[in-house]
């Protein structure tokens, strides 16, 4: 039985997805990739819906990790949405120590550095995304975050501000992150910590979110209960549409001036409600997920025997479960398209689908484009409205199957 990586209890396994290789593998032609099972567990004490343990994170988040976020225009827009807001609600001042854990190539502290904040630092352990924001004058530690990297860090001074966006599902010792955390920041600064909602991920049965770089999947009480553990506690929670549905929390020290506001017993309430803390509802999830899989396959079946073609746009991690959960393979879809250039040209682990640029959709003319990263839809649908010029249509499968 496995056992929790916050509070140690022992747990048994609710979902398998089978056994898939990492989902932001990409290999030449000709390779293969190795598979790891993707099992997943709830913990009924500390209620941090997690994966078993089969992978180091250095395997994954190193020189071949290929997720760049300044692909993304919604990121880009949600990120100085991001910089305005806290500037604002923090009152930070230019001279201010901003750091930013999983900072990937530098795209949320080029923001700040462009308005003219020039303490920054950011740390990331993928060689491949971080020189990018270093090329940018971004100072980057290309290193992983933890405790002992904080107590380093924090001896050259601490910081007013840390931000972690989507990044502390991605981490296996999860205690140690958030003791890191503490360490670093001041004693009156803030923490703000954006990540993937369990809550919004079990309502709209979206099992694609779950792959070997994600760890933990988190609710409030799971992250109170983290915080509390580790020397912080938090202050105030908002819910965000990103990602197809995510939370930001603001964690202070124990000890800070900071108040606490209603926000967040509203939101433990509401998570009772819907029984975050039962294992009856991920039962109920893992139930709806194999559904999910004979739905997809139907419906895909459907499309091919009327003869139509199916091109998939978006090479994300997400995709990659849903299409290796199925089976699905080019036999089924031609090819997929993604913008990020470190991918062209190469294949997807498992189903072996041939990466290109985006404008060979045009070439093709697709019947169907099917949006993978789901949650980026009208992004998608917005930036490539020539498919509707030939009679193409747009399919996304989660929350729903929906053609548009």
């Amino acid at each position: 039985m496995p056992q929790c990586r916050h509070c140690g209890t022992e747990n048994d396994i609710f979902l398998s997805l089978g056994s898939l290789p990492p989902a932001n593998t990409f290999l030449k032609e000709g390779e293969t990739a190795r598979t790891l099972p993707l099992n997943v567990f709830f913990c009924a004490k500390c209620t941090l819906m997690q994966l078993e343990d089969v992978e180091k994170p250095e395997n994954i988040f190193n020189d071949d990790f290929k997720y760049f976020s300044s692909y993304s225009s919604s990121l880009i827009g949600h990120s100085r949405e991001y910089c305005n807001m806290v500037i604002q609600r923090l009152s930070l001042k230019k001279s201010d120590a901003i750091v930013e854990i999983a900072s990937n190539d530098g795209y949320l502290l080029d923001i700040f550095r462009k308005i003219g904040y020039n303490n920054l630092l950011g740390v990331e352990p993928s060689g491949s995304v971080a020189k990018e924001a270093i090329s940018k004058g971004i100072p980057t530690e290309i290193r992983f975050f933890n405790d002992e990297t904080a107590k380093e860090l924090s001896a050259r001074g601490k910081a007013d501000l840390i931000i972690a966006n989507n990044v502390m599902a991605h981490v296996p010792d999860i205690n140690s992150f958030a003791s890191g955390i503490a360490t670093l920041l001041k004693k009156d600064g803030t923490a703000t910590v954006e990540f993937q909602y369990v809550a919004d991920l079990l309502a709209k049965n979206a099992f694609d979110m779950i792959y070997h770089e994600h760890f933990s999947y988190l609710s409030l009480h799971a992250m109170d209960s983290i915080m509390k553990s580790n020397g912080l506690f938090i202050y105030d929670v908002e819910r965000l549409k990103t990602q197809g549905g995510s939370l930001r929390v603001y964690a202070a020290k124990i000890g800070s001036k900071r108040q606490k506001t209603g926000n967040i017993e509203r939101m433990l309430d509401r998570e009772k409600a819907i029984g975050i803390d039962k294992q009856s509802t991920y039962s109920k999830f893992a139930r709806h997920a194999n559904d999910k899989k004979q739905q997809g396959l139907d419906y895909l079946r459907g499309i091919k025997e009327a003869g139509k073609t199916i091109a998939c746009y978006g090479a994300a991690a997400k995709g990659s479960t849903f299409l290796n959960y199925l089976g699905i393979d080019d036999g089924t879809v031609d090819y997929v398209v993604d913008r990020n250039t470190e991918k062209q040209g190469l294949y997807m682990a498992g189903c072996g689908l041939k990466v290109y640029p985006t404008g060979h959709l045009s070439v093709t003319r697709p019947d169907y484009v099917w949006i993978l990263p789901w949650n980026i839809r009208d992004e998608i649908i917005s930036e490539h409205g020539t498919v509707r010029g030939w009679g193409g249509k747009f399919l996304v499968m989660v929350p729903e199957i929906d053609v548009i």
